[in-house]
Order: C-alpha cells, then structure tokens, then sequence
C-alpha cells in the first residue's frame, strides 16, 4: 500500500498532535510513504530543505516526483473548480496538485482536508485523522 501525505499531515506532525502522528504511523506500518514535489515545497515554506529532507528519512517519506499525467490531471480539474466557482476561489492549484500526484502515484492519500478531495476526487482513496 502507497500512501501520499499532505502538507497538513506533517505540519501536525510537527506541531506534535497525537492524532497525526499515530495516523502517519499506520500508513507506514502498511506500506510506503510519499511525498510530491508540491509538499516537499510547502514544507520549505518554512523549513530549510536539510530539515525536510530529515523529516522525511525519520519517517520513511520518499519524494516522488508527478508524472506528466498526474499534472494534466490537476490542471483539468482545476478548470473545472474555476468554471463552477467563478469569482470566488478559494483553493489554489497546488491543493489539486497534491490530489492528482495521489491519485496517479499512490494508492490512498493522508490528509485532514477530507471535504475538498472528496469533492474533486471521487475516485481518491482518503485516509483521515479528523
């Protein structure tokens, strides 16, 4: 079993919230653990890329980069959430990014954002801790 992790995941980690930390374990203890270039890149937001790296080795998180299929996908859903929310966006492109990199590269995603997947992703398997 593949599970890709969210941003918000491994900021609760940090954060030290039980919850998130037992719900990462579980997804190590079945399977491998990944990342996509877009939360390596939110987690240098405010990090520096030798934390990241370390953060990710004491958790067995690899960096798997998106395939051109998982970043079309993003981007064709995308338009689709700005065709229905004309005006008023309050997603950014990323947060498909991330979707789309679990879709097409895991086999379920680890987030506490459950609602807007489930939305734009039906076929997307959540792993949730909230």
């Amino acid at each position: 079993m593949i599970t890709a992790i969210d941003t918000n995941v491994l900021i609760d980690v940090l954060s030290q919230q039980e919850k998130a930390i037992n719900a990462l374990a579980l997804a190590a203890s079945q399977g491998q653990l990944i990342i996509g270039e877009i939360v390596y890149a939110e987690m240098c937001a405010g990090m520096s890329e030798d934390e990241v790296d370390r953060l990710c080795a004491d958790f067995g998180i690899q960096l798997m980069r998106s395939s051109t299929q998982a970043l079309g996908l993003s981007g064709e859903i995308w338009r689709r959430y700005r065709a229905r929310h004309a005006g008023r966006r309050e997603r950014v492109l990323a947060d498909f990014m991330v979707a789309a990199h679990a879709v097409k590269h895991a086999d379920r995603l680890l987030t506490s954002d459950r609602g807007f997947y489930r939305d734009y992703f039906k076929n997307l398997k959540l792993l949730s801790y909230t």
